[in-house]
C-alpha cells in the first residue's frame, strides 16, 4: 500500500521542522497542497522554499498552488529547478498524473 504525506497551508511555518518529520515518515511521495508562505506573499523566499523542498525531501513531492501564491512566482520558482524537476513536481496545469499507483487529479491554483 502506497504511503503520502499531505501538507499544506503552512504559511511560512518552520520548513525544515517539516522536512525532518515528513522524511522521517518514509513516505512512497509527498503532496503538498499550497500556501507555502505567509498571507503577504515573497517571490524571493517562495523561490528558496521551493528550492529547499526539491533538495531536502528524501521522496518526490507534487504540489499544487494554493491562494497565497501567486502564478507568476510559482513559474519562476519551478521554472528555476534544473536538474531537480523530477524531485518536485509542479501540478498546476491540471494534468492528472500517476504516483505509486494512485491518480492525483489537480484541481484549483494560484492566481
Amino acid at each position: 500500500m502506497a504511503r503520502f504525506i499531505v501538507f499544506g497551508d503552512s504559511h511560512g511555518a518552520d520548513l525544515d521542522a517539516i522536512i525532518s518529520e515528513t522524511n522521517s515518515q518514509k513516505p512512497d511521495a509527498v503532496l503538498i497542497t499550497g500556501d507555502l508562505r505567509g498571507y503577504t506573499p515573497s517571490g524571493e523566499k517562495f523561490f528558496q522554499d521551493v528550492q529547499k523542498l526539491a533538495r531536502d525531501l528524501s521522496r518526490p513531492a507534487y504540489v499544487i498552488p494554493g491562494s497565497h501564491e501567486y502564478r507568476s512566482e510559482w513559474r519562476k520558482a519551478f521554472a528555476a529547478l534544473g536538474e531537480r524537476k523530477e524531485r518536485i513536481v509542479d501540478l498546476s496545469n491540471g494534468k492528472p498524473v500517476e504516483v505509486a499507483g494512485v491518480v492525483l487529479v489537480p484541481y484549483g491554483g494560484a492566481t
